[in-house]
């Protein structure tokens, strides 16, 4: 979610990038952070709850929630491992170590020991850590989920990011028409694990061991969605949309809407981000963004540049805005609206703010 700023760029986090030229040549990424960094916020606000209740649209509700808003995690990993393989093939083997490493370790411990601060200091209580110091369990998942926090994505973006550096070097000894067979490969048997993770937690007394939504083993298909993404627009089979490559985004589009349905039927309760749906639907969403050519209007450029400050931010509204939920006994509704107002607006404008200090800069 770090996209380009409107007059700055800066380097790629969850989607910058490094120079005017290319901001250009993917400039649908611009239309993927601005609506997914909403959508997050959509999530975390519960709107979708306004469908039910009088609306009776309960199964839309359930539908938005799980097969849209929940592509906004895969999405952004997507964006941010394309752009990493793109960036490692220019910059060489150590542009991970030197670059990306320390930029995502700051990330994660900058955002993690913010949030759970905060929330010591508005609540008074410590809890989390509590929790994470009871077991070598608890605090494996206390690491993995960010402080049990929406800033797990850092955690598994770092996992992720330091299994594509793997490939890169790997990549590099082996001719092209070999990578692609491997990379195909490693996706299948990676998302036969995934497929495989709820199968497993159901027959464990329906217990959520592997479909934890801070899991990073459940994001791992989307390196090699990623590595194939990038070979094929390295190759340039991406400036033309020809017959095959036709084919190619209507069968992830079967394949999205086959899982969806199988998903649906399956499972009971959802498997969060253990679901195929999901890697389909954010593969086939990079690939619209890379063939799109048109320039985003200024709003969604706005909303872009300020992606990793409103997926960083929102939580501290978010999380403690639950009383204004009584405001729906008056205007039914209203409560998860003025949550998602408070959590978006607030968001973009203390972005802008934190962005006039030096040391916050950095993390916006």
């Amino acid at each position: 979610m770090t996209p380009p700023s409107v007059q700055t760029a800066r380097p790629a986090v969850i989607g910058d990038l490094p120079s005017q030229t290319q901001r250009e040549k993917f400039a649908g990424f611009d239309f993927l952070r601005a609506i997914f960094a909403v959508m997050v916020v959509v999530l975390h606000a519960n709107l979708f709850v306004v469908l039910t209740g009088k609306l009776q649209l309960n199964s839309l509700a359930d539908i938005l929630s799980a097969n849209v808003g929940y592509l906004a995690v895969p999405v952004f990993l997507q964006i941010s491992l394309f752009l990493f393989f793109i960036k490692s093939e220019k910059a060489g083997s150590s542009y991970f170590v030197k670059k990306r490493l320390p930029k995502l370790v700051s990330l994660y411990l900058f955002w993690s020991i913010s949030k759970l601060t905060f929330d010591f200091i508005v609540t008074g209580e410590s809890s989390k850590i509590e929790q994470a110091l009871s077991s070598p369990g608890n605090l494996i998942g206390f690491i993995m989920s960010g402080g049990y926090s929406a800033f797990y994505f850092f955690f598994s973006l770092l996992f992720l990011t330091a299994i594509a550096a793997l490939l890169v070097s790997f990549f590099r000894k082996i001719n092209r028409r070999t990578i692609r067979s491997i990379n195909y490969f490693c996706l299948l048997i990676s998302c036969i694990l995934v497929f495989l993770f709820p199968v497993i937690d159901s027959m464990i007394y329906d217990r959520e061991l592997l479909t934890q939504i801070h899991n990073p083993l459940a994001f791992l298909p989307y390196v090699f969605t990623a590595a194939i993404a990038a070979q094929e627009f390295d190759q340039g089979n991406l400036n033309h949309l020809n017959p095959s490559f036709q084919l190619k985004l209507s069968g992830l589009m079967v394949l999205f809407l086959t899982f969806t349905v199988l998903e649906w039927n399956l499972f009971e309760r959802f498997p969060q981000y253990s679901r195929l749906s999901l890697v389909s639907g954010s593969w086939l969403l990079l690939y619209l963004a890379l063939l799109t050519a048109q320039r985003s209007p200024p709003m969604i450029q706005f909303l872009s540049s300020c992606s990793l400050g409103i997926y960083g931010l929102h939580p501290f509204f978010t999380d403690h805005t639950l009383f204004l939920e009584s405001t729906s006994e008056i205007v039914p509704g209203s409560g998860p609206l003025i949550r998602f107002l408070v959590g978006l607006l607030g968001s973009i404008l203390l972005t802008l703010t934190f962005r006039k200090i030096k040391f916050l800069r950095a993390f916006l």
